[in-house]
């Protein structure tokens, strides 16, 4: 549970806890962690954005799209083995790269209109034809 509040230290995401279903985890989240069986991941993450899920190492091993946040490790005193658990999510898809930005076409200058091209006097009289 220390790791899952160093996480979500706001307690805000959704958890679920897949295959491990202790009471001690449903207490120690104040009946927050919802049980699930792993057919029933995709959907739990589908309906809750931002969820963590803690299961054993092995079931995490068999889902190569979560990413893991912790792992912790301890000891079924009711059959005498260590068990290692993760606390996984789904990530966010990455944001599209935004469309290459197309260079505008240089303004014109001011008065270098097509009339006013070799013209060495006011804009817009002929070549020579200056006061």
């Amino acid at each position: 549970m220390r790791e899952v509040v160093r996480i979500d230290p706001a307690l805000e995401r959704p958890l679920g806890t897949v295959v491990y279903h202790e009471d001690s985890l449903i207490f120690s989240t104040r009946g927050r962690a919802q049980r699930l069986d792993a057919p029933e991941i995709d959907a739990f993450m589908e309906v809750n954005p931002g969820a963590m899920l803690v299961m054993p190492v092995g079931e995490a091993q068999q889902r190569p799209g979560l990413r893991r946040l912790a792992e912790v490790s301890g000891f079924n005193y009711s059959n005498g083995r260590r068990f290692g658990l993760v606390i996984v999510d789904k990530p966010e898809p990455a944001p599209p790269e935004p469309a290459p930005v197309r260079d505008a076409e240089p303004d014109a200058a001011p008065g270098a209109g097509p009339d006013d091209a070799g013209t060495s006097g006011p804009p817009g009289l002929p070549s020579g034809a200056g006061p």
